[in-house]
């Protein structure tokens, strides 16, 4: 078993300052230290919660009824799972959950945005979008 203090030892710098850890130093890790362990693609292991290293942007500043705003999730770590959700000036859009919006009658004369989570065993943080103003 590792033990959480060699665990910290271990750690390597990774990109924008996260700490990693190589995938064959934490072998054997107990069961109550898993939660904070997140396996990554890059066979890497990181242990913080999840970051955005620059914000989520919507494709446009400006719409008009029928157009299909794109929502980009920035650029982020230690990320396993990336959530969209839009809002416009009354609160959360029910059932708009990807990363794409086609503007409704409803938003003309307001604002849309999307939120946009990162989710690890850690944590999550939430960002949000430019907002589109809806004509």
């Amino acid at each position: 078993m590792v033990d959480v203090r060699l665990f910290q030892e271990m750690l390597i710098e990774g990109p924008s300052g996260s700490r990693m850890c190589p995938a064959d130093s934490i072998q054997d890790v107990p069961e109550d230290r898993a939660a904070y362990i997140v396996g990554m693609k890059d066979g890497t292991y990181a242990i913080d919660p999840p970051r955005f290293t620059s914000p989520p942007t919507l494709d446009k500043y400006t719409a008009v009824m029928g157009d299909v705003l794109i929502c980009y999730p920035g650029m982020y770590e230690s990320t396993k799972t990336v959530k969209f959700q839009w809002r416009n000036a009354s609160g959360i859009i029910s059932e708009e959950t990807t990363n794409t919006y086609a503007i409704r009658s409803g938003n003309v004369g307001s604002w849309v945005v999307c939120q946009v989570t990162l989710v690890n065993q850690i944590g999550q943080v939430e960002n949000v979008t430019n907002q589109c103003l809806v004509s």
